[in-house]
């Protein structure tokens, strides 16, 4: 099943999520971690925001939010998989006067359905276990590590990139509309071009130097031009050419 992927304020990847019967403009974000609802959504649908649930930007800076049950959530007619979903009001992260969005679509909502993104054609493919396969046999393997933060509520990839020797992990991340993004600790001096192994695959590319918690990230610049198939079940990822 091939769901259209629009491009919200021609920057970030999004798609129309049914809730409550609804068709709603959800941000389509791998970096995200957990998928998340705006107030105002959790409020028309009748469900009362409670606890906590915190979580960590790539910076350091810590998120608190609260969380939500009970939320059906569905694309392109299939259903999502959470259980749980946060409570943010994201118009404190995106830039003064942009248009509201209703939520943020994590790879949390994948746990069990596997998915290829393919951002340069605009779609994404919910897969099945034919489909899969022939992804499989057609593309090439990377080593992955699936993360499990705020409780083991998200879902988030990290990369395996070799570079002078080490293994770096560099978070998947549609959400970023930056070169690829290597963390200060990596020792690199300057901003510039870097060739990476990604498990196999070489990669070349500009980069830029970042202090952040996490070792890199690769964004929309990485994502360009592939199709990236994951299965989170499996912790799985396989990129093959667009």
């Amino acid at each position: 099943m091939q769901i259209e992927i629009e491009r919200y304020q021609d920057m970030l990847p999004a798609v129309r999520v049914t809730v409550a019967d609804e068709e709603r403009l959800f941000l389509l974000d791998t970096g995200a971690g957990i998928t998340c609802v705006s107030p105002a959504l959790a409020s028309e649908c009748g469900v009362e925001p409670w606890g906590r649930l915190t979580g960590f930007r790539m910076s350091g800076e810590r998120v608190d939010l609260q969380r939500a049950d009970g939320l059906a959530l569905s694309l392109g007619g299939r259903a999502l998989a959470p259980l749980t979903v946060g409570v943010l009001d994201l118009s404190t992260l995106l830039p003064e006067g942009w248009p509201a969005v209703d939520g943020v679509l994590a790879l949390d909502a994948f746990r069990d359905q596997p998915l290829t993104l393919d951002l340069a054609g605009r779609s994404l493919t919910l897969e099945t276990p034919e489909t899969l396969a022939a992804r499989v046999a057609a593309g090439d393997e990377l080593a992955i590590r699936v993360s499990r933060p705020v409780q083991g509520w998200a879902r988030e990839v990290f990369v395996a990139a070799e570079l002078d020797g080490r293994t770096w992990w560099l978070e998947l991340d549609s959400g970023n509309t930056a070169p690829v993004l290597l963390a200060e600790h990596t020792g690199l001096e300057e901003d510039g071009e870097i060739s990476l192994d990604l498990g196999g695959m070489p990669w070349t590319g500009e980069f830029l130097l970042q202090e952040m918690i996490l070792d890199g990230n690769l964004g929309q610049t990485f994502l360009a031009g592939r199709l990236v198939t994951l299965d989170l079940q499996a912790e799985r990822m396989v990129v093959a050419p667009a």
